[in-house]
């Protein structure tokens, strides 16, 4: 190879590593997936066959990352429990503040729960009503009000 070649081939990198030349790159490989529907969905699914396992935990990472993204937003970069302060990640949650926390997902996002409620929350610029609270404070806060997950009030109230 000529020094030519190997600067043209830097030069090539470092707009493939550049802002620009990612959107370029994202652009076009939109473009294509839009074009070539069919193969670009049979291509993803031999991959994820292929590759179940790194499949699997990058979807766990992304996942964790986004929770931690959504908890980290609506505890004011301290995470805590808006209650009693506990600061375990494992068991901290996002409440709907004015409750009737599934009749409200059922109505603004089909339902979602989970991380697909991450991903709404985040998708929507974090809209304001909710807050971090742990398991233990958000089952509290339920019983307390008399929700129940399905019905959007006490079991006992239907008796």
């Amino acid at each position: 190879m000529s020094m030519i070649d190997d600067k043209r081939k830097e030069q090539q990198k470092r707009y493939a590593q550049s802002e620009k030349g990612k959107a370029k790159r994202r652009e076009w490989a939109q473009q294509w997936r839009a074009k070539h529907r069919q193969q670009s969905r049979e291509y993803a699914k031999k991959y994820r066959q292929q590759n179940l396992a790194r499949v699997r935990e990058q979807k766990q990472q992304s996942g964790q990352k986004l929770r931690l993204q959504v908890l980290t937003h609506y505890s004011q970069g301290t995470l805590k429990c808006a209650r009693c302060g506990f600061a375990d990640l494992r068991a901290l949650c996002i409440d709907h503040i004015d409750g009737h926390a599934y009749m409200w997902r059922k109505a603004h996002t089909g339902g979602a729960s989970g991380s697909r409620l991450y991903q709404w929350l985040k998708g929507h610029e974090y809209p304001q009503g909710f807050q971090v609270l742990c398991l233990n404070c958000n089952l509290i806060k339920r019983a307390e009000r008399g929700e129940n997950k399905k019905l959007g009030r006490c079991h006992q109230e239907t008796e």
